[in-house]
């Protein structure tokens, strides 16, 4: 169940796709990664300035007095619904990390080198995901990940910095 933090998370969010008009290639690779996060992102965006648009008409019909007052205030109710669905919807498909540390994890997936070392079994990109992985799950903070993406792309072991991000959280757990 969303909590009041997750709803602001989420209009955050579709705040900062909706500005992503005027960088089209962050829209783009947005778009590319979870189409249905960015349709319901404007979607709930066009329904709330279709429903403020209402909803100042309504106010100035119902001080006039004049025209049909009942077809705009069902037409604000439907566009309420689809407001709040939208919303909802976005943060049914929106994934578990923020779009800024998402753009971070691509950024370093399309620097890290795909062959494998010989040092270890673990490739590059194989390590940032077991890093996105953690950072999901809330095992490591924005900081640590930050680092961590560093020390995946310059190590000559990628999935040893994986295992030392594992096991300093599993030392945190037990203390």
């Amino acid at each position: 169940m969303a909590d009041l933090k997750d709803l602001a998370e989420a209009v955050f969010d579709i705040e900062d796709i909706v500005e992503e008009i005027a960088d089209p290639e962050d829209l783009i690779g947005d778009f590319i990664a979870n189409p249905l996060m960015v349709f319901f992102a404007f979607t709930a965006v066009l329904a709330g300035l279709f429903l403020f648009l209402l909803f100042l008409i309504t106010l100035v019909l119902l001080v006039l007095a004049f025209g049909p007052v009942e077809v705009l205030v069902l037409l604000m109710v439907l566009s309420f619904v689809v407001f709040v669905g939208s919303i909802g919807a976005f943060l049914y498909v929106r994934t578990d990390i923020p779009s800024d540390v998402y753009h971070k994890i691509n950024t370093a997936l399309e620097r890290a080198d795909d062959s494998s070392q010989k040092e270890g079994p673990m490739t590059e990109k194989e390590a940032i995901e077991g890093l996105k992985d953690q950072y999901a799950a809330g095992n490591i903070d924005d900081y640590e990940l930050d680092q961590a993406l560093n020390d995946a792309l310059t190590s000559e072991n990628p999935g040893e910095v994986v295992e030392q991000y594992t096991e300093d959280n599993r030392e945190m757990e037990l203390e």
